[in-house]
């Protein structure tokens, strides 16, 4: 039994160790970065990162961009050159701190700063924080000092530099740069988010963002204070061809910036429908009742927790709905739902659904089925000329009298 227990605790401790030493927790195990390539990590302890300066051009400015929640856990940057010193004990080091991040309060972390290389130098970068597991995305690029940066010209909307979703890109502010993008159907709700370095040189930056469409209208603004990261949320009337144009002081200062299209779920809500009894219930698509901040029209429902109280339900003239079961607005107007006879209840039936655009929808509500009681009869009375049995009893009882009276 010790050794059962001891070979257990042997397995644990290790399980921890690896888990607080992943292949990055030190400068030796520093992993590379591409430029302009992204990479996404989780700062449960220090992770280290490398990248090269090439020697295409003796100065250049590095921007790097380390995007996350604060909310969900401080982190920090801080970059380190490769000139390494000697440790106390004893060990490789790397050399004096290069740069850092502003230690902001506020969602990610910008870092930004010249460098003089006529050869290939590498810098080390350390992420840290809280250690609250937040996940973030980590991007650097270079940029020469004799071009503003990669997408110019783009100083005007005739000029517009096509940028992907999801990906960070980078610019120097020093006039108007345009980018397009391109809104996917199913995906109208637009983020774009630009972050840049908030006391370069104990001068406040000024940069602002603007989302238009096609012909340069203006639909939306981010116009924060002076050196507070901008952002965008906001819904396009349709699918197709926009615009960013990012603005400011025009000081020359870097940039990193990226957008995403994405589709606001709708929302079930509940309904009850009715009919009579042994009557059956014709379901329409509007039955399926719900909202949805994008307007988008109804693709789907996914029917749920069926609760028929002894009826049926069925679609497309007889194909029974089992649990689970999702069907298209179309399939929605032929769903029928017949109770069983001579039954009432309000309601008699439930199911859940949940309402689907071009995503699948992530709330559900409860479809109630009502059946009432058909009305009575009013009773015939004596004008209508039929017999009631007394007056019929009475008919026969003066018939045998008479005859017992012959």
């Amino acid at each position: 039994m010790r050794t059962v227990f001891f070979t257990i605790l042997a397995f644990f401790l290790t399980t921890i160790a690896i888990a607080e030493t992943e292949p990055n927790s030190t400068w030796q195990d520093a992993e590379a970065l591409l430029q302009d390539i992204s990479v996404t990590g989780t700062q449960s302890d220090d992770d280290w990162y490398k990248f090269t300066i090439s020697d295409n051009q003796a100065v250049k400015r590095v921007l790097i961009d380390l995007k996350f929640t604060h909310a969900d856990g401080n982190i920090d940057v801080i970059v380190y050159g490769d000139d390494f010193v000697i440790s106390d004990p004893g060990g490789l080091l790397p050399g004096l701190t290069t740069d850092f991040s502003d230690g902001s309060t506020s969602d990610d972390e910008f870092v930004e700063f010249n460098v003089t290389a006529t050869d290939p130098e590498t810098y080390y970068i350390l992420v840290s924080g809280d250690g609250s597991n937040n996940s973030y995305t980590l991007t650097w690029t270079e940029l020469t000092s004799t071009t503003d940066d990669g997408f110019e010209p783009n100083d005007i909307l005739g000029d517009s530099k096509a940028i992907d979703a999801d990906k960070v890109v980078f610019g120097k502010q020093s006039n108007d740069d345009w980018y397009s993008i391109q809104v996917a159907p199913g995906q109208r709700r637009v983020l774009a988010s630009l972050r840049f370095y908030n006391t370069d040189y104990s001068a406040t930056i000024e940069m602002n963002m603007q989302l238009t469409d096609a012909s340069s209208a203006v639909i939306a603004t981010s116009a924060n204070a002076p050196g507070i990261n901008e952002s965008i949320d906001h819904v396009v009337p349709s699918p197709g061809s926009y615009h960013l144009r990012i603005y400011g002081d025009d000081n020359r200062d870097g940039y990193a910036l990226d957008w995403s299209g994405t589709n606001e779920p709708p929302q079930a809500t509940a309904n009850t429908v009715s009919t009579t009894e042994n009557a059956p219930y014709n379901f329409v698509s509007g039955d399926f009742t719900f909202s949805d901040s994008e307007g988008d029209s109804l693709v789907s429902a996914t029917l749920s927790n069926l609760s028929l109280g002894g009826g049926t339900l069925t679609h497309s003239s007889g194909t029974p709905v089992n649990d689970s079961d999702t069907l298209t607005a179309a399939q929605l107007d032929t769903l029928v739902y017949t109770p069983p006879a001579d039954t009432t209840g309000s309601p008699l039936a439930t199911f859940d659904f949940m309402v689907n655009d071009a995503d699948a929808g992530t709330i559900s509500a409860q479809m109630g089925i009502e059946v009432v009681a058909v009305a009575a009869a009013p009773s015939s009375g004596g004008s209508s000329g039929a017999f009631s049995p007394v007056w019929l009893l009475a008919l026969m009882l003066i018939g045998l009298a008479r005859r017992v009276h012959r």
